[in-house]
């Protein structure tokens, strides 16, 4: 089966299960087993094809933070398919002697964060036609269309930068390029939370509004495997290690 069609399948169960349910819905139909071999009765997958599953997890965290540890438990398979449930993937990595623990576990954080800011983005657009000013709704006023776009704008950096790091996994070319998705990733996610707070004003702020849910999710992936002087760190000492020009050592990323 294609991962198209994979996906279409795991969709439609994040969008149908309700509750901790998905999570186990999810187990039962084998999505676990998306990058086990076909011959061991998973789907064949490499981690490479995964960003689009990324995407609909992290755009579902916000209401249903127990999904965190799905696409962990999908990557950890694809190295040892007798993994059970894993919470931490880079300590799960290197347990397993994987030299690019730290940057497979920055790619896959990263994703889930594109995908979060995605859905945030969405229900921040819709909340700016409903919430009304001086009787309009603010999505008229010029200032929240700049702000709205500058979201965008980051929203859509960080998904591009974590699906060219997604097409990297299992190649030498996964360490600088997990380090600017990660980078990438956290600098969007400062900004695009910073926005819908801006925009959702005090109804935001409230733990049962969704909002807060990627709030804290993305605060949290923010650090989670390497914050931003971590990964800006590691680009500048691969640049200043060896004598190529910026340009050149971008290119070759």
């Amino acid at each position: 089966m294609s991962a198209s069609l994979f996906l279409q399948e795991f969709d439609r169960v994040l969008a149908g299960a309700a509750g901790e349910a998905a999570t186990g819905t999810l187990a039962a139909m084998g999505f676990l087993d998306l990058c086990v071999a076909e011959e061991a009765g998973g789907g064949g997958l490499a981690p490479a094809e995964l960003f689009p599953f990324a995407l609909s997890l992290g755009a579902s965290l916000g209401a249903r933070p127990w999904l965190a540890g799905v696409l962990d438990t999908i990557i950890a398979r694809s190295v040892d398919p007798k993994a059970g449930d894993v919470d931490d993937l880079e300590r799960f990595l290197r347990a397993a002697g994987r030299e690019d623990a730290g940057a497979v576990a920055a790619v896959a954080t990263a994703g889930l964060m594109a995908g979060a800011m995605r859905a945030m983005l969405a229900m921040t657009a819709e909340y700016a036609l409903v919430r009304k000013q001086f009787g309009r709704p603010v999505a008229q006023f010029q200032a929240v269309q700049q702000q709205m776009a500058v979201m965008a704008e980051e929203t859509v950096a960080a998904r591009m930068a974590a699906e060219w790091a997604f097409l990297a996994l299992g190649t030498p070319a996964i360490g600088g390029r997990a380090a600017v998705a990660k980078f990438r990733a956290n600098r969007a996610a400062s900004v695009a939370t910073a926005v819908a707070h801006a925009v959702h004003g005090a109804i935001g702020v409230s733990a049962e509004h969704s909002l807060s849910g990627f709030v804290h999710a993305l605060r949290s992936w923010r650090l989670s495997h390497g914050g931003d002087r971590r990964w800006a760190g590691a680009l500048g000492k691969a640049l200043l290690g060896g004598d190529i020009r910026a340009v050149d050592f971008v290119r070759s990323l």
